[in-house]
C-alpha cells in the first residue's frame, strides 16, 4: 500500500496510507464553501483536491496544494472546510459502509476498503491536519507517524 507524508511546512507532518488521504480529500472538497467564480481559490482548490482523490497520485497525495498555502485566504478555505468536515463526522455513525464510500467515487476508483470505514480515522486526519496548519506538529517524516493509527490502517 503506497503511503505519503503530509506536511505544511515542508519539515513537520505525519504519513498516511494514500487511500486515507484520497477518501480525505473527496469528503473535504465536499465541504469546500462555493466558488464564486473560477478565478476564486476554492475554485483552484476543489479541482487540485478531486484530482488528488482520484487514486491518480500514488506515494504523493498532495493535501496542502499551493493555493492553500499560497494565502490566508487558503488557509482560511481549508479550515473552515475541516471544520464543517469535522462537524459532519461527529454526526456520522462510528463505521461507514464501504459500498456508501464507493460512492463518491463511481467505478473509477479501485483501492480497496475494509466493510466498514472507522469514522474515528477520519477524525484523526482532521485533527492531525489542524495541527499542521497552526504549527503544533513537530513530528518528521523519520518519525514515521501514522495517521490514522487505528489498526484497520494498517492492512
Amino acid at each position: 500500500m503506497s503511503t505519503s507524508f503530509v506536511s505544511f511546512d515542508g519539515e513537520h507532518g505525519f504519513w498516511s496510507a494514500d487511500r486515507w488521504l484520497e477518501l480525505y480529500l473527496r469528503l473535504l472538497l465536499l465541504h469546500l464553501e462555493d466558488a464564486p467564480n473560477q478565478r476564486s481559490p476554492c475554485h483552484a482548490i476543489r479541482e487540485k483536491w478531486h484530482v488528488a482523490s482520484s487514486g491518480a497520485c500514488s506515494g504523493w497525495v498532495p493535501v496542502f496544494v499551493d493555493d492553500v498555502k499560497a494565502s490566508l485566504e487558503g488557509v482560511r478555505l481549508m479550515l473552515n472546510a475541516i471544520a464543517s468536515l469535522s462537524r459532519g463526522l461527529e454526526q456520522a455513525p462510528p463505521k461507514l459502509d464501504k459500498r456508501v464510500i464507493r460512492l463518491l467515487w463511481g467505478e473509477q476508483y479501485d483501492r480497496p476498503w475494509p466493510d466498514e470505514v472507522e469514522t474515528s480515522s477520519l477524525v484523526e486526519i482532521s485533527e492531525a491536519l489542524v495541527k499542521l496548519i497552526k504549527g503544533e506538529m513537530t513530528s518528521t517524516a523519520a518519525d514515521e507517524v501514522y495517521v490514522p493509527v487505528s489498526p484497520q490502517t494498517n492492512d
